[in-house]
């Protein structure tokens, strides 16, 4: 269970690090399972919607992977993560319940080649409402540094609402026009930490500048009542309390 102080935390600046929330021994085997993956990787494309890092379209393999989807609906031990019992009481600490886990993806950053993800909102894509009805949760699988590309928040950015965001073009991604990066607070992890932050937060990450891997699965979670309707998911992936 989390402190007040912790919810005091969230709430007032729309994320939340609690480190060492998963064992190394489950952290391991998320990794070994990532890489037995990331291993088969042209098997797999369709079933986990496998996506390279931009730029390495002449050399594609499994060290230039950069995002997979889905990962719960097709693998149990994914499921078992999203799950847990001790995971999901902190996200019904922060958003109620009962929970669903809404939607899931793996995002690696390769040693050298990661590149930085842009500024944005996850509700920009999401449009669920109440926007409090919906919470990211980014659990490091590697020790997440500035020089390999931890998240940076914007403190308070979720109070603003729903900002304004633009298209990058030939690129997948919104973003906000027009924002100082260096407002934008690093937060360094463990491997086996979790970072939660709330849909409307501003956050981005910096490229990969290490010769280590910044991997991490993050969970999506809303709350069962929330309208769904307008977002990019047009339905929940699993119930995961009641």
């Amino acid at each position: 269970m989390l402190t007040q102080d912790q919810k005091n935390f969230f709430r007032e600046n729309g994320y939340l690090a609690v480190e060492d929330l998963f064992s190394p021994e489950h952290i391991s085997r998320l990794v070994r399972r990532t890489e037995e993956i990331c291993a088969n990787w042209q098997n797999e494309v369709q079933r986990l919607q496998i996506g390279h890092e931009p730029g390495t379209e002449e050399m594609h393999s499994s060290e230039t992977i950069r995002k997979m989807s889905y990962l719960a609906g097709a693998e149990k031990i994914f499921q078992e993560h999203a799950s847990h019992p001790g995971f999901t009481a902190l996200v019904a600490d922060l958003i109620g319940r009962p929970v669903d886990l809404y939607l899931d993806q793996m995002q690696l950053k390769p040693p050298r080649c990661g590149t930085e993800k842009p500024p944005h909102q996850d509700n920009a894509y999401f449009r669920i409402s109440p926007p409090d009805a919906v919470i990211t949760c980014w659990t490091a699988l590697d020790d997440a540094t500035e020089e390999n590309g931890c998240m940076h928040y914007f403190p308070g950015s979720h109070l603003r609402g729903l900002v304004s965001h633009e298209a990058i073009p030939d690129t997948p991604h919104l973003v906000p026009p027009n924002l100082d990066l260096n407002q934008s607070v690093g937060v360094p992890m463990r491997a086996g930490g979790c970072a939660f932050h709330h849909s409307q937060t501003l956050h981005h990450s910096y490229s990969n500048q290490s010769d280590r891997w910044r991997r991490a699965y993050i969970c999506h979670f809303v709350q069962r009542d929330a309208d769904i309707s307008k977002g990019s998911q047009s339905k929940p992936m699993m119930p995961v309390l009641d």
